[in-house]
């Protein structure tokens, strides 16, 4: 990697370097080391989408703070 001349962009490539080392998808793909396919990841990111859209009636029909925040850390384990 090129050094830049500004701090912060060396800064922001640094924290999305180690992020990246430690994300979920990276931790799975260790586990399952078979699983370094390209169809991998497309099933990963199609997955993920519809959980996405289905926890939006789940959150908005189902009365129950668990379920709730069983949504919500995924969520974040999402952004994350």
């Amino acid at each position: 990697m090129e050094k830049s001349e500004y701090f912060i962009v060396d800064f922001w490539a640094f924290v999305f370097q180690m992020l990246g080392k430690i994300s979920f998808f990276n931790l799975v793909r260790r586990v399952f080391p078979k699983a370094r396919t390209g169809r991998f990841s497309e099933m990963w990111a199609l997955s993920h989408v519809f959980l996405s859209i289905a926890a939006v009636p789940a959150v908005l029909y189902i009365d129950n703070k668990y379920i709730g925040l069983m949504i919500a850390a995924y969520a974040l384990l999402r952004v994350y």
